[in-house]
């Protein structure tokens, strides 16, 4: 179809429709390949985008099959301005589907919608079942094109057009079920995901021995999605860096198919800290489910042969318990099978699972770490005054409320053994309510406020009483400023006694610098505890680091011990184990000798510098507390461990390795993406033409003949030219170029069977127009009429493709040559293969082409591809190949792994969302696979 309108605006960007001619203030457009054909009742909808203001609807509109350049003035016979001569490029005098320019160059008859008589329109073949229109048996196999079987699920091509089946893929509606199998075999519906409605899909059903016509196939009242089914899955490790680990399964009793309800993920390259623990044979296996199950049997596989001088006997199963942060070694409870060369272990929950020798995890924390005698010293307390200060929100949860108060109570029960004498507390209460502000003098008479009851501060006459509804903020700065006049005040109460502040937070309060100066110079120490957050609040560290105190937030404000008993250590320059030089909260002893973390390695740090790795992180911050606890080590063995829980590696400021360093980064330990790239010899990302990173077929847009004939307003004779329309529309040729003059590069190829490759500097660029000429070459003698099919919608045909590539490597002196076009309706499959082949250094061409007109978008950023945010709204497309580079696996919100794919196209470099890619793949939206050597 062709629309014509009198509209004056500017469209940059246009889908389900392209612009065939302008001359204004009219406009032509036409329609894409695959919504060319408009049924009785039927529509075809497009969109585009332009700039400036929107010009509302067009003053008038007309739609005609085949182009009329007169269509506007009211149509006419005479196609053109002379005298009819010249034949009208967009009549399609057979309505089939092609145009008569575009048939008679291919060689079939415009006059004819099956010029061949096959069955087959002229247009199907084409588009459709991707056979030659002017032979009944385009392979010559026997076969007629309407019974050949393109997607292999049982249905000719013939039967599938006239059921409604796609014939390019054997699952149309991607129910795991073939179409032939819906059709002749289960009596469900092939274009209906879910035939019965029952919440399965009909590959399920029949999976898990439902009917798919039958919502309740037992009659037992409970619909087939909620039966439960004893199912197993497993995850093949074969192509992925797994180090010896070969597969895990998992098998239980659950609902749905357990493929789609469990993910089994290596995560050696996300978790830098598990794959680093003592005696790992393999990865780390990350299991999660996302339906009900009672228990389950984890089954992991392993290749004999990397086990080194691990005995099998030995081997064990460990998982990571998050809650208590302990690796916890299964070895009572494994069974080892060196037959079959697995080692099981039924659970009733997931989590990361470890292989391990669990000889080797026993030896480490059986034999401890010799730290000398002489710093095994008794610790002095040295006598000192404290201080509470309770910044907290009146509307504070009950959690919080309680943990302050075993805070305070653990305080006071210790004050003696510790030779610390109580001054009092101060409550700074948020939120709308009173809010008591200390000031004034701090006299014996104020300082009784903080010993009249031993505890709590009283306000009296003195104090300010404050009454606001909306004042939120204590004002932190006023209250240390009554504390430091009352150290000046009473020098000789404080003379032989030191003051310190334990400022317990809730949330982010700070102080002036002027005030916070004070107390330092006093040698007022405060010692900042957040209770609510497990990162650092910089405000409240700022309290503490301007004081030379100490900041407390995660885990260990909530162990009030362990708490108390670091700030009294602390404060005194010792623990009980011995010195702390470098005053980081860190013993000399763990910093000099080392200390082992719960993955069982040994971390040793700088004495004398806080923060060993200059990450801004001090290395009691890296590290954390050290404990001392009785835990299980293998062998039927529980012994004291004395470790570290991490939060990082302090001796590498970026522990993941994943560009963000310790300070900053959420989850120091676990990289949040990891990006595979193709490696160009010129350390380019993919190909440098000129100033771009690929081919542009709109670089032929440019050239003088074209600009002439545009200048001219005259789409209708530029369409008559084949060259240009190819140009236009040869997206698979430029994706085949590239990846062509990639492999070029790599491997040094001089030429392919009909030109040599173009010339590139010693910089490895290519010229653009050396690279046009190469194209034009490739679409003149291998991906053209004669020896393939250009499509103008997806540029070329996959059969010319597969032919085209196979001759080049052949050419090339390559060896075990294989090129398939992938036509594989399986998403994870899909993504295998890329990734197979990016981890081999071999550019992946892809197309896409939507049957549902949703557009494919393209990312500048890994980030907006994740977020499906800020998307490139030149490039977004219905139809197009592209050149995949790389790939980028990444964590969503539910912790599942994801992809991007990272790709080469229209010139330049974009990333692609995995996920909306799949939800189109057939036949058509597919992979070109290869492999030689």
């Amino acid at each position: 179809w062709y629309m014509y309108l009198k509209y004056n605006v500017d469209i940059s960007n246009m889908w389900n429709a392209s612009v065939y001619e302008t001359s204004f203030p009219y406009m032509v457009l036409t329609n894409a390949g695959w919504n060319k054909d408009v049924y009785s009742n039927g529509t075809a909808g497009f969109g585009y985008t332009g700039s400036g203001e929107f010009p509302g609807f067009p003053e008038s509109v007309k739609v005609t099959s085949g182009y009329d350049p007169t269509a506007m003035e009211g149509g006419s016979d005479d196609h053109g301005d002379d005298g009819g001569d010249t034949p009208d490029d967009g009549a399609d005098t057979d309505g089939d589907g092609l145009t008569d320019t575009f048939e008679e160059t291919i060689g079939s008859d415009p006059e004819l919608v099956d010029t061949d008589g096959d069955g087959l329109s002229d247009y199907q073949e084409v588009y459709l079942t991707l056979t030659d229109p002017t032979v009944k048996d385009t392979d010559g196999d026997g076969v007629l094109d309407p019974n050949e079987d393109i997607d292999e699920d049982g249905l000719g091509n013939l039967d599938e057009l006239t059921g409604g089946t796609d014939p390019g893929n054997p699952d149309t509606d991607r129910d795991d079920l073939n179409d032939y199998d819906e059709i002749h075999v289960y009596g469900c519906d092939p274009l209906n995901y879910d035939s019965d409605g029952d919440g399965l899909c009909d590959g399920d059903d029949v999976l898990l021995g439902f009917s798919p016509t039958m919502s309740d196939t037992d009659l037992n009242g409970i619909l087939d999605s909620a039966e439960k089914v004893y199912q197993t899955t497993e995850n093949d490790f074969a192509f992925e860096d797994a180090h010896g680990l070969t597969s895990v399964s998992v098998s239980l009793n659950v609902s749905g198919n357990i493929d789609k309800e469990i993910e089994i993920t290596n995560v050696y390259e996300f978790d830098s800290q598990s794959r680093e623990v003592v005696g790992l044979i393999g990865a780390p296996i990350e299991i999660t489910c996302d339906a009900p199950f009672e228990t389950a049997t984890i089954s992991f596989s392993y290749d004999e042969s990397a086990l080194g001088d691990t005995s099998e006997e030995n081997l064990s199963l460990m998982w990571y318990d998050e809650e208590n942060n302990w690796y916890q070694i299964l070895d009572q409870d494994c069974v080892v099978d060196p037959v079959n060369n697995t080692v099981s272990y039924t659970t009733t929950h997931f989590s990361e699972y470890n292989l391990v020798d669990r000889l080797l995890w026993f030896n480490t924390w059986n034999e401890d770490i010799d730290y000398p005698e002489e710093e095994q010293t008794e610790l002095t307390y040295h006598p000192t005054r404290y201080i509470v200060i309770e910044d907290v929100s009146s509307f504070q949860s009950t959690e919080d409320t309680e943990l302050i108060e075993e805070i305070k109570n653990t305080l006071s029960d210790c004050a003696y053994r510790f030779k610390l004498s109580k001054e009092g507390r101060v409550l700074m209460q948020n939120g709308l309510g009173k809010t008591w502000d200390l000031t004034g003098m701090f006299d014996n008479a104020t300082r009784e406020y903080f010993t009249s009851d031993g505890y709590t501060i009283t306000p009296g006459d003195e104090a300010d009483h404050l009454w606001s509804p909306t004042y939120r903020r204590p004002n932190l700065t006023s209250i240390l400023s009554s504390i430091v006049y009352g150290y000046d005040t009473y020098p000789e109460y404080y003379s032989t006694e030191g003051l310190v502040i334990f400022y317990i937070s809730n949330q982010s309060s700070g102080a002036g610098e002027e005030i916070l100066q004070a107390c330092a110079e006093r040698g007022i120490k405060i010692y900042t505890i957040d209770i609510r957050n497990d990162e650092e609040d910089s405000i409240l560290k700022n309290i503490s680091d301007i004081t030379n105190g100490n900041h407390y937030c995660g885990e260990i404000t909530h162990d009030p011990v362990l708490l108390v008993n670091s700030l009294v250590y602390v404060m005194n320059g010792f623990t009980s184990y011995g010195s702390d030089r470098d005053k980081d909260g860190l013993l000399d002893k763990y910093e000099i000798y080392g200390v082992k973390t719960i993955a069982g390695i040994v971390f040793k740090t700088d004495p004398d510098k806080k923060d060993t790795d200059d990450d801004k992180l001090s290395d009691y911050d890296e590290l954390g507390m050290v404990y001392d606890l009785n835990l299980y080590i293998g062998f039927g063995v529980f012994k004291n461990c004395r470790f570290v829980i991490p939060r990082s590696d302090p001796n590498n400021p970026d522990t993941d390795g994943d560009g963000i360093t310790d300070d900053v980064d959420a989850y120091p330990y676990r990289k949040e993406i990891e990006e595979v790239l193709i490696s160009n010899i010129y350390s380019f990302e993919f190909l440098e033409i000129g100033d771009f990173d690929s081919g542009d077929q709109r670089w032929w847009m440019e050239d003088e003949e074209f600009k002439m004939l545009k200048a001219k307003n005259s789409f209708h004779y530029f369409n008559t030219l084949i060259d240009y329309r190819t140009r236009y529309g040869a997206c698979g040729l430029i994706a085949m170029t590239d990846l062509e003059l990639y492999l070029a590069q790599q491997n040094g190829y001089q030429s392919s069977p009909v030109q040599d490759i173009p010339l590139y500097g010693s910089d490895g660029k290519i010229s653009v127009s050396d690279y046009m000429a190469y194209a034009n070459c490739n679409r003149d003698n291998v991906y053209h009429l004669n020896g393939g099919l250009i499509d103008y919608n997806l540029g070329v045909n996959v059969v010319w493709l597969v032919l085209g590539l196979t001759d080049y490597l052949a050419y090339n002196g390559a060896e075990y040559i294989y090129v398939k076009w992938a036509g594989c309706s399986n998403a994870d499959q899909i993504i295998y293969e890329v990734k197979r082949m990016i981890n081999q250094n071999y550019p992946v061409v892809c197309s896409y082409h939507s049957r549902s007109d949703e557009p494919l978008f393209y990312y500048s950023t890994a980030y907006d591809a994740m977020n499906l945010t800020d998307y490139n709204k030149e490039l977004m497309a219905t139809s197009h190949y592209f050149t995949i580079i790389g790939y980028v696996r990444y964590y969503d919100d539910d912790g599942r792994v994801k992809y991007l794919l990272k790709t080469a196209s229209n010139g330049g470099i974009y990333y692609v969302n995995f996920d909306a890619y799949s939800r189109n793949v057939n036949i058509t939206n597919n992979i070109l696979e290869y492999e030689f050597k």
